[in-house]
């Protein structure tokens, strides 16, 4: 294990804690909730197909499911906590939460993302200029050495 980083059998309740307060602070949890109504879609979706003639039922059946399944949302959440927990320490994960509940944090955890996206989209149109402008160098010292390519 990287020192100062917890096994699964050593991690406490207030480690967990720390790292739902984590999750949370970053916004990790925001599409949490999303994932049983997909999941219910998806479902109906594969029952559909091979039972298109029993639609309102398949729909009904697998909402109902779904409901009886919501309270096992907080399985997810412990998951989740147990896979930060063993990434941070506890202490690590209460300055992450701490960061991320700062102005900068907040603003942090809600345009990462579209920032990320565009930074990688910058990246991709620098590089590309940059190609182009590499080869046009390199076509260039080849005529001046008189060879065609």
């Amino acid at each position: 294990l990287p020192a100062g980083r917890a096994s699964a059998q050593e991690i406490t309740p207030a480690h967990l804690q720390a790292a739902m307060e984590a999750i949370h602070a970053l916004g990790t949890d925001r599409d949490f909730d999303l994932v049983l109504p997909n999941v219910a879609t998806q479902v109906e979706g594969v029952m559909m197909q091979q039972r298109p003639d029993l639609y309102r039922q398949i729909t009904e059946i697998v909402q109902a499911a779904a409901i009886e399944l919501v309270q096992r949302r907080i399985e997810l959440n412990n998951e989740v906590a147990r896979v930060w927990a063993l990434a941070f320490t506890e202490d690590e994960l209460r300055q992450i939460a701490a960061f991320y509940q700062s102005p900068a944090g907040i603003k942090l955890a809600l345009q990462g993302q579209p920032m990320m996206e565009q930074t990688v989209t910058t990246l991709q149109d620098w590089s590309e200029r940059l190609s182009n402008e590499l080869l046009d160098r390199a076509l260039a010292a080849f005529e001046a050495q008189n060879i065609d390519f």
